[in-house]
């Protein structure tokens, strides 16, 4: 399994399609990838302009539930935004996220960048209203732009940690797992509140007060020496 200081690497780089296949056949056990996929070509966008002349189809990944996620590789044409253009991408395999699979990792690729994006559009039973309904992955929470010039360690720390997490004992990781780990906004949430605690810390330290305003302890001498006692007072350089 490559590590989290590999996968940064593989990232930062232009996309390679063999280590593409070996990063998810190690990392996430994907074990039916085709050799020798061929291309498949790609209709008409909405606004009658090509994103994308065809795309590949390289293998299957099935998760534990059953659950069946297609992998696919689509070269975009010159001139498409890629860094922006995540709701428009997203949409040239519609329907077949839709139709033929129950998820779908997508690579796009053009000169020395690179979109990931994990795409989801399945029927789930909600035990509250006990009817089936339709659950669908945000398209601008599961995505990542990689290549050249683009820092890589968010993702290639959820790489490395999802198989490790779910497959200890050889069983095939879990649609809800994959979906934990590759969305942006529950890793923004836990930044936010490790650096919330951290920031309590040393608040606590400096002033002797919790979030709360609750003596904790001893204000630090530092807070005397600079502030005058005062740790609403702005310090003036």
């Amino acid at each position: 399994m490559f590590s989290s200081t590999q996968l940064k690497d593989y990232f930062e780089k232009k996309y390679s399609r063999n280590d593409w296949l070996d990063i998810l056949r190690e990392n996430l056990g994907a074990k039916e990838l085709y050799k020798n996929p061929k291309a498949v070509t790609l209709k008409k966008d909405s606004g009658g302009r090509k994103l994308a002349e065809h795309y590949y189809t390289l293998g299957k990944l099935t998760t534990q539930e059953g659950r069946e996620i297609g992998i696919y590789e689509i070269p975009l044409t010159e001139g498409v935004k890629i860094e922006r253009n995540k709701v428009g991408l997203r949409e040239l395999l519609k329907e077949v996220y839709q139709n033929d699979v129950d998820a779908a990792f997508i690579v796009f690729e053009q000169a020395d960048k690179w979109r990931f994006s994990y795409v989801s559009e399945i029927a789930v039973y909600n035990k509250e209203t006990k009817k089936r309904e339709k659950k669908k992955t945000d398209p601008k929470r599961f995505t990542y732009l990689m290549g050249k010039g683009e820092r890589c360690k968010t993702a290639a720390d959820r790489f490395a940690r999802i198989r490790t997490s779910e497959d200890l004992f050889g069983k095939a990781i879990t649609l809800d797992a994959l979906e934990d780990a590759f969305n942006v906004e529950k890793m923004s949430k836990a930044f936010f509140n490790e650096y919330r605690k951290q920031y309590g810390y040393f608040v606590a330290y400096l002033t002797g007060k919790d979030e709360n305003n609750k003596e904790v302890g001893a204000a630090h001498a530092f807070l005397k020496s600079i502030f005058n006692g005062d740790e609403k007072r702005p310090v003036i350089l």
